[in-house]
């Protein structure tokens, strides 16, 4: 807030002193031309001159109180402008009562929610899930407003600590309510995808959809030194710690280089494969290790237990998982997205800032010489 009232002093002192220089020499120049218009007559030259004075200094008055007024407004509005935006949930009404949108009626039946996860599978893709599910939470109080959610998968995987943190909130969020989770694969689930899909009670696809790649990979390295050797080019890392140089690209490897990697990505993978076990009991542990981390069609994908139906249509999803819980196919069908949305500051701070610029622009423009003198 210092900063936002030192740069408005800062702007108002500079617009004062602008004031200062066109006024002082046109004061002087319309006592000059007074006085030769009247002749050499000194007190009614001053006297006209200081009446033009005093009718100039008012009007001056009235305007920079204007710029002096909008730029405070303008810095108020910045300071609010620059709070963090706030999370929005936006509602699109995607089906009601088996046909979509039709109207009436849709408030009695029962409400899928639907949150989309698409793309890359990062952090901020879990803090959005994690702030749509507690938005549902928040909104149904004691009891649950959804009577089921549908995950909207079209994902090539991603971080798998965000795949895994996913995870156990969809698991906590449907232990908390109670509510049924289905997974509605698009075009891809991959990785992280498929192993956030073992949470749901009923996963869905169609048939050109690509379901699988159930592993872990690292980053590649690459080792330089033999380059470096016939170049003639030395290096030397300085470190402490065993292991705290290992995979040095600019010396060469030794026989257990990178086994630590290796083996934490053998646990990764071992983890990754229990948790898809144990959400999708149809999943055999070893048939899933032996056929690899390969991408499958949904006709093999639902040989290998990884998703229950396939459909025509992704629409048909919203019947199959009704019809899975025990519900009428008459159901009201919600997306949910998560957007941003600013304060007033946002809205009208461009607006301001412009005409704060324009008056200040036109303090001196508003006041050209009315006479001049050559």
């Amino acid at each position: 807030m210092l900063n936002y009232l030192s740069n408005l002093l800062i702007r108002l002192r500079k617009a004062l002193v602008l004031l200062c220089a066109w006024v002082v020499p046109k004061f002087r120049a319309t006592i000059s031309l007074a006085k030769k218009v009247l002749g050499g007559s000194f007190f009614l030259a001053k006297s006209l001159s200081w009446s033009f004075f005093d009718l100039f200094v008012r009007s001056v008055a009235v305007v920079f109180g204007v710029v002096v007024g909008v730029s405070v407004l303008t810095s108020s509005l910045v300071v609010v402008n620059r709070q963090p935006p706030r999370p929005v949930v936006e509602q699109m009404v995607v089906r009601e009562g088996g046909q979509k949108c039709e109207q009436g009626g849709g408030e009695k039946w029962p409400v899928f929610a639907i949150i989309p996860i698409t793309g890359l599978i990062d952090e901020e893709q879990h803090e959005r899930l994690s702030f749509l599910l507690a938005h549902i939470e928040e909104k149904g109080g004691d009891s649950s407003p959804v009577s089921g959610l549908i995950l909207d998968m079209d994902t090539p995987g991603g971080d798998a600590y965000s795949s895994h943190m996913m995870l156990s909130e969809l698991l906590r969020f449907r232990d908390r309510t109670g509510v049924p989770i289905c997974t509605r694969v698009k075009s891809l689930c991959a990785s992280g995808g498929v192993l956030i899909s073992s949470c749901s009670d009923l996963t869905v696809c169609t048939g050109p959809s690509l379901i699988g790649s159930v592993g872990v990979k690292g980053g590649t390295h690459f080792n330089v030194s033999s380059i470096l050797d016939q170049l003639g080019v030395k290096t030397k890392t300085f470190f402490a710690g065993k292991r705290k140089d290992g995979l040095n690209p600019f010396r060469p490897w030794g026989e257990q280089e990178g086994d630590d990697i290796q083996e934490y990505l053998g646990n990764a993978y071992d983890l990754f494969l229990s948790e898809v076990v144990r959400g999708k009991p149809r999943v055999s542990e070893s048939k899933l290790r032996e056929v690899g981390a390969a991408l499958f069609l949904s006709k093999k994908a639902q040989e290998l237990g990884l998703v229950d139906e396939i459909c025509d249509h992704p629409d048909d999803a919203f019947d199959l998982f009704a019809h899975h819980i025990g519900l009428d196919k008459k159901v009201r069908v919600v997306e949910l997205r998560l957007s941003t949305q600013r304060g007033l500051g946002s809205s009208l701070n461009s607006s301001l800032s412009s005409l704060s610029k324009f008056l200040q622009a036109k303090v001196v423009s508003l006041f050209r010489p009315m006479v001049r003198v050559d």
